[in-house]
């Protein structure tokens, strides 16, 4: 049985995923490479790499999976859009209606968020 090599960037990984996966924040494959190299760096730990193989050891080590997103229940807080509500009419008032789309009726949209997250 072989030890970790990098016990403390793995743990701070781990606690970091759990923090922003309670956030509800996507959270994708080179999220974790990158802020790994970010944490090994400020703790100044040198010959690290954040390959994909390390990422494929750390999600086995901690039983994380890479599934795909669906529905939109837990993406805003109601409570949050009141005060969007009231201004809305305000910010609208210089536009036609044929003027005005819903962001996810744009292809820019349908390009710009994954599909799938880290859970």
């Amino acid at each position: 049985m072989r030890h970790e090599k990098y016990v403390e960037i793995n743990e701070a990984i781990l606690e970091w995923f759990k923090t922003v996966r309670a956030k509800e924040i996507t959270v994708s494959g080179p999220m974790i490479q990158h802020k790994a190299k970010e944490l090994a760096d400020a703790l100044e730990i040198e010959n690290f790499s954040a390959s994909n193989g390390w990422q494929d050891r750390f999600r086995i080590r901690n039983n994380i999976a890479f599934r795909s997103l669906c529905g939109e229940a837990a993406d805003v807080d109601p409570s949050l859009c009141e005060d969007c509500q009231e201004r809305l009419p305000l910010l609208l008032a210089g536009y036609d209606d044929e003027d005005i789309f819903n962001m996810d009726e744009t292809a820019l949209f349908f390009c710009a968020l994954p599909n799938k997250n880290m859970i």
